[in-house]
């Protein structure tokens, strides 16, 4: 928009502004419409006027015009309030998502704002908070924002929103209805209303409603929105309704492009799409030809391809349920979606219900189907596979797997014209569609992973179809999963040894033994093998995370960095020559590398960069949330930090870490109730999970451990009786009992946990008893067994280490140290903990310092190394004499200085400052340090 210098009649703002709050977009186009030339210039405009016109272009189409406008405002009057709200999708030069959400923390109103402003922006700010999962701030911001506006469409919408994220989906219609009556035909209004109508499975009331309200308004959005409604409806309709409804969308897409006179390219492509997904569903080729060049759709070339080259192939679409799911439940929504298709429904919330607890393993799932009565099976969806099992109506599920994630979808058709499979993803109602001839590609038969059930007389059709040896070794993988899973290493170890028996060079058996070769403590062979089945199977992001998680295991920081360095700054996978091709690198490899960045003060800025460039792109990462958290907590911005820590506890609300850190940073911090509360909410809300145990072992052990032993002690009687046979709590609890002095109870469970079949679990919890009671050599026995079960812990080496040095002596501890030191070299756990040992003979050494000198040379941004190299030379100069001392000084003031470079501010490096001023004599300033 731009507007001619000079006078004009103060009376046009106002008519636009009134057309366009009443959603009259294009009578306040025809009204203003002289101002929209080339000839025109922006200069005379006012503020108020460049929002308006910004608002405007958008709803006519003219998306990048509003944008430009949006920045023109910017420019010129950055903290008017009305610039600030309706232009803060905008990013400008230092914004970072982590700033802004810190801002609306800190100011939740906006300085100077009008009431119908202010309630916006808290309404707008309380959707910000719904979608890092923040709920109880977001209705605390939706409260006041209803303060300022009692009745407000746009606060009711936005109130839709919150609820949509928290799926408490009614409250959620609730809301939208209240903000569709106040003002009918806003486009807001209209994307909550219909949204909310499709969630609750009420997709022929959402289009109806909808195509009303597009034929009598005038946007081109609401328009847009009515025809993918009524795409989404004719997909479950039948063949004589569906020819109405598409014939209704046609009607409404052919007066979009009128509707939006300011559109640019991509508001263009925008509405071909609509154009494009009608004509898919009538089965326009010609049409499709067409849009499909304006939409920029390379996934509809392909399809046209082939349906030139297979004119006659059939369409084959399953009756599935459309569902759409809840948080982290998309394999048991699509369990229920797929079992529809065949005829045979299940109730997927007491699925979820029952397993959901951070996801829903497949095996898991395939237990509480094979309980009811279904034949489970297990295998590589291949093209061939594929074809077959729909062709004889069997609906499926896939897993598709990023290198940090997967995520489950129901395959319920298949056209054979196009070349695609028919699918259904749980985030959404509508039906998708895969091309066939890429599943499996490069990474076919260990992926893509695939689930069917089906009822005891299709058994033999299904086995029929599968081919035997995938099928045998991707069951036998979800065995060894559910044997590791529930009884640990020594299970898992009999699980492989069947398969690898039978099929000892089938690729599913390599990895799982690379897999529990690395579980071993084999990082060698597992790192090879790995590297081996990536380079034949390149797009497999199952292989490709675990090749890195191969190289974490090894412990050395510099390797490590190095290695992440390669994955991120050049797309280089370790012993893989190919690069791999990615605008972004992975989430949680970038954030893994920051995370090493971050304990240098040399690349702390730099690992903060990236990590705000990552949350920029992927605001919902929690590991990104949690590593930054860390990094303001070093950097002693604690107020910061507790943000980082809430926001990462929130998204991944399944993660005992980040529940343990977002607590125990409440506690430090002065407000313990407060993180006792929340961790008691989160029992609460997994109560019914049989996964969801982890939680009672962050509540006990956090009561505990600031002193609450009584409150520790009722929580763990409430555990016991929700779980009475979790091996991963009654580990926990039988050396709380012990402690507590409650001997027979400790005993009495762990027999219990004795007889859950996990092994590790029983020789850690037995090693601690024995060890409370002075039986060492008992304990020494059950931490040895504990080690041989789990080669990987280190908690079992420093309890093993520990207790040999208590029985026998520190010769005894070290020389065991040492041998774990040449098992694996440049380990830096196991370095420490040889360290530590020395420690015990004498506190300043040659071989402690050598042990460290070859640290910090292997990793110059070792401070942990560093410092201990200051406190061991400081040590040496208290206790020699002046000739030493005199050599010694220029050592001292070399590690303080690299501890200064590495680690400024940290408390290990002011302690050493304290130190060296104190054995110098320099009291006054010795206390200022300290």
């Amino acid at each position: 928009m731009s507007s001619v210098t000079g006078a004009r009649p103060a009376s046009i703002f106002e008519r636009v502004q009134e057309l366009y709050d009443r959603n009259l977009f294009q009578q306040a186009w025809r009204e203003s419409a002289h101002y929209w030339t080339r000839e025109t210039s922006v200069a005379g405009l006012s503020t108020e006027e460049l929002v308006l016109g910004m608002r405007l272009a958008s709803r006519l189409g003219g998306l990048r015009l509003s944008r430009w406008l949006g920045r023109e405002a910017q420019r010129r009057d950055p903290q008017h309030p009305k610039v600030r709200y309706f232009t803060c999708f905008l990013r400008r030069r230092g914004w970072s998502y982590f700033k802004n959400i810190r801002m609306l923390q800190a100011t939740p109103e906006l300085e100077g704002a009008d009431p119908d402003t202010q309630s916006s922006w808290l309404a707008y700010s309380a959707v910000v908070w719904a979608s890092i999962r923040d709920f109880d701030r977001a209705h605390e911001y939706l409260t006041r924002a209803r303060a300022f506006q009692p009745k407000d469409n746009w606060i009711s919408s936005c109130e839709s929103d919150v609820f949509a994220y928290e799926d408490k989906w009614q409250d959620s219609l609730n809301s939208a209805e209240e903000a569709w009556q106040i003002t009918p035909g806003s486009p807001y209004a209209a994307r909550s209303l219909g949204s909310a109508l499709l969630t609750l499975g009420r997709v022929d009331e959402a289009a109806q409603r909808l195509a009303a309200a597009a034929r009598a308004g005038e946007s081109y959005e609401i328009s847009q929105l009515a025809c993918w409604y009524l795409c989404a409806w004719a997909e479950s309709a039948t063949l004589d309704e569906r020819k109405r409804i598409l014939a209704e969308a046609q009607d409404i897409a052919a007066n979009i492009s009128a509707l939006a006179p300011l559109a640019d390219r991509d508001t263009h492509a925008s509405i071909a799409r609509t154009h494009l997904d009608i004509a898919q569903l009538c089965d326009d080729h010609a049409a499709m030809e067409q849009w499909a060049e304006v939409a920029r759709s390379a996934f509809h070339r392909r399809v046209l391809e082939n349906l030139r080259k297979n004119p006659t192939g059939k369409r084959l679409r399953l009756p599935f349920r459309h569902a759409i799911q809840r948080h982290n439940e998309c394999l048991p929504t699509s369990v229920g979606s797929a079992m529809a298709a065949m005829g045979t429904p299940i109730d997927a919330d007491a699925m979820a219900a029952e397993l959901t607890f951070g996801g829903t393993p497949e095996w898991a799932a395939g237990d509480w189907l094979e309980q009811r009565g279904f034949v489970v099976r297990f295998f590589a969806a291949t093209p061939q596979v594929t074809a077959g099992l729909l062709r004889n109506g069997f609906a499926f599920v896939l897993t598709l797997e990023s290198d940090s994630s997967a995520h489950a979808v129901a395959l319920v058709g298949l056209d054979e014209a196009a070349g695609t499979v028919i699918v259904h993803d749980p985030s959404g109602w509508r039906e998708t569609e895969y091309l066939l001839d890429y599943f499996g590609r490069d990474e076919a038969p260990l992926g893509p992973r695939a689930m069917v059930a089906v009822l005891p007389e299709h058994a033999a059709t299904l086995d029929r179809l599968l081919p035997p040896e995938d099928a045998a070794a991707c069951s036998a993988r979800e065995d060894w999963r559910r044997a590791g899973f529930l009884h640990g290493n020594f299970a898992a170890r009999q699980a492989l040894t069947s398969i690898t028996e039978r099929l000892p060079h089938h690729p599913v058996a390599l990895l799982m033994q690379a897999l529990q070769d690395h579980e071993d403590g084999r990082v060698g062979p597992a790192l090879s093998q790995l590297q081996s089945l990536l380079a034949r199977f390149p797009n497999s992001a199952f292989v490709r995370s675990n090749l890195i998680a191969c190289c974490r295991s090894v412990r050395n920081t510099s390797l490590m960095r190095q290695t992440l360095a390669d994955v991120v700054e050049r797309g280089k996978l370790p012993g893989v020559e190919q690069q791999q091709e990615w605008r972004y690198p992975p989430s949680e490899y970038l954030s893994e590398y920051a995370d090493l960045l971050r304990l240098s003060a040399e690349t702390r800025g730099r690992a903060e960069a990236l990590l705000h460039g990552l949350l920029a792109r992927n605001p919902s990462h929690a590991p990104a949330w949690h590593i930054l958290a860390d990094l303001l907590w070093d950097n002693r911005d604690f107020q910061g930090a507790l943000l980082g820590y809430r926001i990462s506890a929130f998204l991944a609300d399944r993660n005992e870490h980040y529940a343990h850190a977002y607590a125990e940073v409440l506690c430090r911090l002065g407000r313990e109730q407060e993180g006792f509360a929340w961790l008691r909410s989160r029992v609460t809300r997994f109560i019914t999970s049989s996964y969801a145990v982890t939680t009672w072992v962050t509540l006990i052990n956090l009561l505990e451990k600031r002193g609450y032993p009584e409150e520790a002690l009722t929580a763990a009687t409430e555990a016991l009786d929700a779980q009475p046979d979790s091996g991963e709590l009654l580990v926990f609890l039988v050396p709380l009992y012990a402690r507590m002095g409650l001997w027979s109870t400790a005993e009495k469970l762990l027999v219990t946990l004795e007889q859950t079949g996990n092994r590790a679990l029983f020789h850690r919890a037995a090693a601690s008893v024995s060890r409370m009671r002075g039986e060492l050599n008992q304990a020494i026995d059950h931490a040895d067994a504990w080690l041989r079960e789990s080669p990987l812990s280190m908690a079992a080496r420093n309890e093993l280490v520990d207790l040999i040095a208590t029985r026998d002596d520190a010769a005894a501890a070290q020389k065991l140290a040492r041998t774990w030191m040449a098992e694996y070299p440049q380990h830096e756990e196991i370095e420490e903990l040889y360290f530590r040992q020395l420690g015990r003979s004498s506190y300043a050494s040659m071989r402690r310092y050598r042990l460290l000198l070859n640290r910090v040379k292997r990793n110059p941004e070792d401070s942990w190394a560093w410092c201990e190299l200051a406190f061991l030379a400081i040590y040496d100069y208290q206790i020699g004499d002046d000739a030493l001392r005199c050599r010694l000084k220029a050592k001292i003031l070399r590690f303080l200085g690299e501890c200064d470079r590495t680690a400024p501010g940290q408390p290990f490096t002011v302690r050493a400052h304290a130190e060296w001023l104190e054995v110098q004599g320099l009291w006054n300033e010795a206390v200022e340090r300290w």
